[in-house]
């Protein structure tokens, strides 16, 4: 079968296979065919993604200690709270929330899907100074909040992490168990 040759990664096959599945689907549906030849032909199974690697713990502390506020509290947003660019960019201080005995933010993610983290004490607090009642990371001019692509250019810029370092990275980050109890 010409899904089986020719110099194909397995994404390919798979995509082909998928597509002769819906096209004969459609003809059997509207009863110009009756049955689907494709059922017959086994699936094409496609190795697991290698998981993603953290940024290394070097660059993730190189940054939490960063002189630059703004700077710190994006690193602590990726590493410690797990936050995307485009989420870090719609963080406000209304955000915060009272969670348990300690608090929460509200993050407002992928899809419109808004999602309760808890964060320390000292984020939050850290959160509601800089924001001062408003945006975190506010745009410029006439613009109500800085774009995700700023957001990930001061990150690495202004934290001062290796460019090789991508901030989505910083995000699959574990923090190294002995600042754990004081930083999360």
């Amino acid at each position: 079968m010409w899904i089986a040759d020719g110099d194909w990664s397995l994404q390919a096959k798979a995509s082909r296979r998928a597509a002769l599945m819906q096209f004969y689907r459609y003809l059997v549906r509207t009863g110009m065919m009756q049955n689907n030849p494709v059922e017959t032909v086994p699936g094409i199974r496609r190795p697991r993604p290698i998981a993603k690697q953290p940024a290394p713990e070097e660059a993730v502390m190189q940054g939490l200690v960063s002189a630059d506020t703004e700077a710190r509290l994006m690193v602590q947003l990726c590493s410690q709270v797990g936050l995307r660019r485009e989420e870090i960019s719609k963080v406000a201080a209304s955000d915060i929330v009272a969670y348990g005995d300690g608090y929460a933010l509200c993050v407002h993610g992928k899809g419109g899907k808004d999602r309760i983290v808890p964060i320390s004490a000292l984020l939050a607090r850290d959160i509601q100074a800089k924001a001062n009642g408003g945006w975190l990371f506010p745009g410029k001019g006439e613009r109500w909040l800085a774009l995700p692509r700023q957001i990930q250019g001061a990150l690495l810029r202004r934290s001062r992490i290796s460019r090789d370092q991508k901030g989505h990275r910083l995000g699959h980050t574990q923090l190294p168990s002995p600042f754990r109890p004081y930083l999360v």
